[in-house]
């Protein structure tokens, strides 16, 4: 069977069809690969990064409930103490003294329960404490405050002024430490008399320190502010019990106008977060209010920093996931096309074959055809020739 001129010229050019047809595919799919690799990934970038950021929101919601409940508990601990038998049944020194038992039992379990409270007093109408609630360490010392007026601290004179509870801002206590205190009113039973408060010391940063980070701020870190925006505790100590909107803070913050308006905010009761630029580079930030009772505007807020590098170093390691899957992909496409195209070559060497083999029967039968017509010639000749001389001699 023999090819026509465009059958045989097609066989004859597969070979280079083929080339042309893997160097396509190879060149079309890493072209669209590269091509959309960069939208693709800022989308995965864009969606990881406010996955991180609601994250982020959450854990923030849920350690402000934590220290909600724990400033709770240690209410209800004062509260316990103000409405004893002990307390109510008068101001003079004995039942200060009968006090003083309950006073330290409930000391001893805020310890317990919630930790990082290291002091608990008993104020009178006057400002004087009356009981001091000591740890072990410290009763040994005899390290005790009784007898000290604090009638010139603020949270004393809002607890006489209002008869509520009060957490106080951020201060500098006796000891130097920064604190910040539960203050809860003696009221008398029957006559509803203001007779004095039971409060509870909180250093700030320990107290802090048990809902994440509060020392190092290049990596992920908490801040809490007080109402007046005062730090209660920062990654940089040295900004513990300076204002938020001072200059120390706003250098470090580079008086970033997103994270101000985020403080304001918070301090306002509203959650939220926002990107900014500091010291350390850029950060995502989130906030979220501390309000033991709903008071409005809240007593504390808490936020969280993050530098976004941090964050993207995570999403790097997802997306170099992804690219390694999308290689393999298109290397399994790529020897897919090369094993086609080998079976394309075999395949022509084949059909290049067989058409020789074809053109080689082809030209031994014409040249059988050839030495066979010269015979008929030949004989034809001598046939003629021999009719001729027998006409002759006839």
């Amino acid at each position: 069977m023999a090819l026509n001129g465009r059958g045989f010229e097609f066989h004859r050019n597969l070979p280079r069809i083929g080339v042309i047809l893997v160097v396509s595919i190879i060149a079309l799919s890493y072209g669209l690969y590269f091509l959309f690799q960069d939208t693709a990934e800022n989308d995965i970038k864009q969606r990881l990064f406010e996955q991180e950021r609601q994250q982020l929101l959450d854990a923030n919601k849920a350690i402000s409930q934590n220290i909600i409940s724990d400033l709770d508990s240690i209410l209800t601990k004062l509260k316990v103490i103000a409405v004893s038998p002990f307390i109510q049944e008068g101001e003079d020194t004995q039942a200060w003294d009968r006090s003083e038992p309950l006073v330290q039992e409930m000391y001893d379990e805020t310890k317990e329960l919630v930790g990082k409270t290291d002091g608990m007093f008993v104020i009178d109408k006057s400002g004087i404490i009356r009981v001091n609630a000591l740890t072990e360490e410290e009763q040994k010392r005899q390290n005790t405050f009784v007898g000290t007026n604090i009638s010139h601290r603020e949270y004393v004179n809002q607890v006489k002024t209002t008869h509520e509870p009060v957490f106080s801002t951020g201060l500098f206590s006796l000891d130097g430490v920064y604190r910040m205190f539960i203050a809860y009113p003696i009221l008398n039973g029957e006559t509803n008399e203001y007779m004095g408060l039971v409060s509870a010391s909180i250093p700030t940063v320990d107290f802090f320190s048990r809902f994440g980070n509060v020392y190092d701020v290049q990596s992920q870190y908490l801040i809490a502010l007080d109402r007046n925006a005062n730090h209660l505790t920062h990654g940089n100590r040295e900004l513990v019990g300076t204002n938020f909107f001072e200059e120390t803070t706003q250098n470090s913050s580079k008086s970033s106008a997103a994270f101000n308006d985020l403080v304001d905010r918070v301090l306002a009761s509203e959650s939220g977060y926002t990107v900014y630029n500091s010291a350390e580079g850029e950060r995502l930030a989130t906030a979220y209010p501390v309000s033991v009772y709903g008071e409005q505007p809240p007593s504390y807020a808490v936020l969280i920093t993050t530098t976004t590098s941090q964050i993207y170093s995570q999403i790097e390691n997802i997306l170099l996931g992804q690219r390694i899957e999308t290689f393999a992909l298109l290397g399994i496409i790529t020897i897919a096309v090369i094993l086609f195209t080998v079976f394309l070559f075999k395949w022509n060497s084949s059909l290049n074959a067989e058409v020789k083999r074809r053109t080689k029967e082809l030209n031994e039968s014409n040249r059988y055809l050839s030495e066979a017509n010269e015979r008929l010639k030949v004989n034809d000749k001598m046939q003629k020739e021999f009719i001729n001389i027998a006409a002759h001699e006839l």
